[in-house]
């Protein structure tokens, strides 16, 4: 365990509350609440167990209660930080934890920097990088996807599998330096052939881990899906149906909407953000040739299309148009106005679209839109997903340091396969392994550190 100055900050949100929680971290933690708290039970915090729970009153200066409260104590190195820890659970307020953090940097304890606590814990060996990364995802989750993929990699799966990784590509540098060692022995055939096996072995792990970020991506910021259709199909009527409100404004007359307009919705624990774009078609108005080239950059962003086709109507030009737009997309084809359903032919759609579904509903009854629904859902995540056991990769840096290994790996696996000497080639696959170990923090440098850290909040 490292040893630090000890600090203090408020861990939970400012403002009224239930409670408020002051934690203090570092080799004086006890001394320092020692000065400020007093058991109602007369018991100091030095006489305490660790793990326990003392009732008591913290003063100020000039001996007066600041407020009652809840002491809990944590002895290194079990603790979060892996250092004496102190945790104080007083009435929630703008003030009361304010005038106890006060009172603790004169007992001699200094404020935190955002995520100093979570740095510390990393610091000393508590958590790895991904880790600590995870404790963001989980206070920033909005939903329980998010959750569940943020608990299971501070539970340290990811790391798990990262580090059985790196040991194989540990074993194949150890099984180079045999080769270039001992040249005079022959089992340099049967020895690169080994080394190739484990090097393909660790390139499909994580070329598996690589092919979850879409996934992983969706999970985290959202699905993106986009509403489009020529005007006067109900692209509006469709959003206020999956929102169940009546969010957008609806009129008989084409063109009503003219920009686009943002919601986000909660599908069975996914979040997704719906846009509803303006009606496409050639238009002389500004304001709406505007709006129609918004809906143009919204489709290009899209993880989903929703194309309209009102069915009480036959297929037009406009319908053509949008189809070729949106036809490298992936893309709902959905039949609208089905209450008042002209059989509308939609053969030539189907020539387009070869792997687009379709589905018939009624966003003015609200028919259909529970089966849209849940398939919005199943498609946008590739079908049913465990997110509560499986590994996804929800970071871009994770991302962007395992696709640097994948290409290190490869690149390795070619030259051996033509005879490149081995000992260059264990440059390739120090590189793949140092790209791992930023990931957890086994290579990483004091600056990525101290970006990661720092956008944490205070108290964390």
């Amino acid at each position: 365990m490292k040893l630090f100055d000890t600090i203090c900050s408020i861990s939970t949100p400012v403002g009224t509350g239930g409670i408020a929680v002051i934690r203090v971290s570092g080799e004086k933690s006890f001394e320092i609440c020692e000065k400020i708290f007093k058991s109602e039970f007369n018991k100091t915090i030095s006489q305490m167990s660790g793990y326990t729970i003392a009732l008591g009153n913290i003063y100020d200066n000039d001996g007066h209660v600041i407020d009652q409260v809840l002491l809990s104590k944590f002895i290194n190195p079990n603790s979060f930080t892996g250092e004496n820890v102190i945790e104080i659970s007083c009435h929630g307020g703008m003030a009361v934890a304010r005038m106890i953090l006060k009172e603790l940097i004169k007992a001699g304890a200094r404020l935190a920097e955002n995520g100093e606590f979570s740095k510390r814990a990393f610091l000393n060996g508590k958590i790895d990088l991904s880790q600590a990364e995870a404790i963001i995802d989980i206070i920033n989750a909005n939903d329980e996807y998010n959750v569940y993929s943020g608990e299971n990699q501070l539970q340290g799966k990811l790391s798990k599998k990262i580090n059985l990784i790196r040991d194989k590509l540990i074993e194949a540098t150890a099984n180079i330096i045999a080769v270039i060692d001992y040249p005079e022995e022959d089992i340099d055939e049967m020895a690169i052939e080994d080394i190739i096996n484990l090097l393909k072995t660790s390139s499909e792990d994580i070329a598996s881990l690589i092919k979850t970020y879409n996934t992983g991506k969706i999970i985290k910021e959202g699905a993106k899906i986009v509403i489009a259709g020529k005007p006067n199909v109900g692209k509006s009527s469709l959003l206020n149906a999956l929102l169940k409100d009546d969010r957008a404004i609806v009129t008989d007359i084409a063109g009503t909407t003219r920009d686009t307009l943002e919601e986000t919705i909660n599908i069975d624990g996914l979040k997704a953000c719906i846009t509803d774009t303006a009606g496409i078609r050639k238009s002389d108005d500004i304001v709406e040739a505007l709006g129609i080239e918004k809906a143009y950059e919204k489709i290009h962003e899209s993880d989903l299309v929703l194309f309209i086709i009102d069915t009480s109507t036959e297929l037009s030009k406009e319908d053509f148009a949008i189809a070729e737009i949106i036809n490298d997309k992936p893309v709902f084809i959905i039949l609208n106005k089905s209450d008042i359903s002209k059989d509308t032919d939609i053969s030539p759609l189907k020539k387009i679209f070869n792997k687009a579904r379709y589905f018939s509903i009624s966003a003015k009854e609200l028919t259909g839109i529970n089966e849209l629904t849940q398939q919005i859902k199943e498609t946008i995540l590739n079908g049913e997903i465990n997110i509560k056991e499986d590994v996804y990769i929800t970071n871009e840096r994770h991302f962007e340091k395992l696709t640097s290994a994948l290409s290190h790996i490869q690149k390795a696996i070619t030259d051996l396969s033509i005879g490149v000497f081995p000992d260059i080639v264990s440059i390739e696959i120090e590189n793949a392994i140092s790209a791992l170990g930023e990931i957890t923090g086994m290579t990483v440098s004091e600056e990525i550190i101290g970006n990661i850290f720092s956008r944490f909040c205070l108290g964390k």
